[in-house]
């Protein structure tokens, strides 16, 4: 009779003991006069043959505890086989991943590839001699130097005594013009000129006055000199004004009479005759030599000076030229009268542009000159030049100097120019030894030490590419 064991129907026989059927893996039977692989049994050593029918109940004993479990594969028949490992292949996914992120990271940094540079520079005081002749007659578009003459008048209250007859001849200065001849004509000393009421005046110096030059149009352009000239005779007729005519009495008659001539470049002064109050001899001349000093002190300062530079031109340090060139008494009340002194001040002033181009032509290489820094000191017929000196090169040519170099050699480059004082070089990522190839990934920074910061300061607007 049937009965269910561990939930399996089972029936026994009475012709033999209960055995555990084994499945047959065997593929259905091929055809006859076919060749089929035979499938392998699998059968338990232990167990006796036994069929496998289909659709027909398993027959176990419940008694037989050995007879349950997974086949055996112990069987000369059986095929060894395994199951495939979890996870296989994950390692090799791993190391894919780990190359990819080494292999971007790397091309990353490949193009941040920058370097920073930074140079400070000190800047540095040049020194030149010249020769005061040679400076001035320097031939370029505008002279080194050029001689500043100006009159300076004061007026001082002196205690008189008594009065005095006093005649004081009118001087002034005039431009001489040549419309005449195209080579230059010298005139003497105490050449004659005469203005249109007769009154005659002589240079006080020899002239060489130039010839005349025709402009693009054709039009004569006069050959200029400007000279001093002071009055035959004494007295006010002599105080012409500014713009006054004045023609060669010794050309008349002859056809350069019109054509050589000459006008008044200012006021003519000091042409007196008459009384005038009569102060003490030592008073005077102490009173002259005390303005003398003040005003040779005081040249660079005073407005008539300043009055008389040349645009763009600075005066040199040098001791000034002062010269009495008359003195006039006017009476005042209570026995005073005031003393006039008129001085005249001759001092020499500098293109700082073209000195610095005549002193420093062979200053190191790429070396920039500060003309505003520029100085000049005449002594006798010596011109000092000094200038502040500082490195002409910029940021962006730095930069291009260093591209593609060794962070050694680029730092050796770098200390080997001009005031250079000292360098940094450093790169990114730390392990390229070479600056980048290209001049936009390099950042430069000029500082400079100005000569009145040395020993700490440095300049606080630094040159930054």
């Amino acid at each position: 009779m049937p009965r269910k064991v561990d939930g399996i129907t089972a029936s026994t026989r009475k012709t033999g003991p209960v055995r555990r059927l084994e499945p047959h893996l065997a593929s259905p039977a091929a055809p006859r006069g076919s060749f089929a692989p035979r499938a392998p049994q699998f059968r338990s050593p232990a167990s006796p043959s036994a069929s496998h029918k289909p659709n027909k109940t398993v027959v176990r004993a419940p008694s037989d505890a050995s007879s349950f479990g997974p086949p055996s594969l112990s069987s000369p028949q059986a095929r060894p086989f395994s199951l495939p490992e979890r996870g296989k292949g994950k390692g090799w996914r791993f190391l894919a991943i780990v190359v990819a992120v080494f292999v971007a990271t790397v091309g990353g940094l490949h193009f941040l590839h920058r370097a920073w540079v930074s140079v400070t520079f000190e800047d540095q005081i040049l020194q030149q001699t010249l020769s005061l002749p040679a400076a001035l007659n320097e031939q370029s578009t505008k002279t080194i130097l050029q001689l500043v003459q100006a009159e300076v008048t004061t007026d001082t209250v002196l205690e008189a005594q008594g009065t005095t007859h006093q005649e004081s001849p009118a001087r002034g200065k005039i431009e001489i013009r040549n419309y005449w001849s195209k080579n230059s004509l010298p005139l003497v000393r105490r050449s004659r000129f005469e203005d249109p009421n007769g009154t005659v005046f002589r240079t006080q110096e020899s002239v060489e006055v130039p010839g005349y030059s025709q402009s693009a149009t054709g039009d004569i352009v006069p050959g200029t000199t400007t000279v001093e000239v002071v009055a035959d005779k004494a007295g006010p007729i002599g105080n012409i004004q500014k713009g006054t005519p004045l023609l060669l009495p010794a050309f008349e008659g002859k056809p350069q009479y019109d054509r050589m001539g000459a006008i008044a470049t200012e006021d003519f002064t000091g042409g007196f005759a008459g009384e005038v109050p009569r102060v003490n001899e030592e008073a005077l001349a102490t009173l002259i030599e005390r303005e003398t000093a003040k005003i040779r002190k005081q040249a660079s300062e005073l407005p008539e000076v300043a009055r008389s530079i040349p645009p763009g031109f600075r005066l040199a340090q040098q001791e000034p030229k002062v010269r009495l060139i008359s003195h006039s008494f006017h009476p005042l009340s209570g026995g005073s009268a005031r003393v006039s002194l008129r001085f005249s001040v001759e001092v020499y002033a500098f293109d700082p542009v073209a000195v610095v181009s005549a002193a420093f032509a062979s200053s190191p290489p790429q070396t920039n000159i500060l003309p505003s820094s520029v100085e000049v000191m005449i002594n006798d017929e010596t011109v000092t030049v000094s200038a502040l000196a500082r490195v002409a090169l910029k940021p962006e040519t730095i930069a291009e100097k260093t591209v593609g170099l060794l962070k050694e050699e680029a730092a050796r480059q770098l200390s080997a120019l001009p005031f250079a004082q000292e360098t940094r070089v450093s790169i990114f990522p730390f392990w390229r030894q070479r600056l980048p190839a290209r001049s936009e990934r390099i950042t430069v920074t000029v500082v400079y030490i100005t000569e009145d910061q040395k020993g700490g300061g440095v300049d606080n607007t630094p040159s930054v590419r």
